[in-house]
């Protein structure tokens, strides 16, 4: 299946019931699933128990509190059903250069909202893990 390219990013956006979409996400989700890339494991990470979703961030970006970003994006992936996007509010967060230095993620904004978004890197990073 063909990588999302993240020029998709920001195309036919909106923001339907506080959940961003636009051709990126899009293309995300019919590049790897949710239940393709966790597998068994996607109950466990939904309830956020400690074994899975630590193989997942545990020294990927060498600060806790920057690593809280991945947490959101696959708690929100497991409970949902789907990859989202992550409203990081009206500011750009601590630790989101590191996120997409690193290519685990992309930042967009839209509405004055602060958006991190999955990257393909990430969920496959996600799948070896798992």
């Amino acid at each position: 299946m063909k990588i999302p390219d993240k020029t998709l990013i920001g195309k036919n956006a909106e923001l339907v019931e506080g959940v961003y979409s636009d051709d990126y996400m899009n293309a995300l989700n019919n590049f790897a699933s949710v239940d393709e890339v966790f597998g068994k494991n996607k109950e466990a990470i939904a309830k956020g128990e400690n074994t899975p979703v630590a193989r997942l961030i545990m020294g990927t970006l060498d600060k806790a509190e920057y690593e809280n970003h991945l947490v959101s994006i696959i708690m929100t992936a497991a409970k949902n059903g789907e990859w989202r996007a992550i409203n990081r509010g009206l500011q750009h967060m601590p630790g989101l250069d590191e996120v997409t230095r690193r290519h685990f993620g992309h930042v967009t904004n839209y509405k004055g909202q602060t958006f991190l978004l999955p990257s393909p890197m990430y969920l496959t990073y996600c799948k070896e893990k798992l």
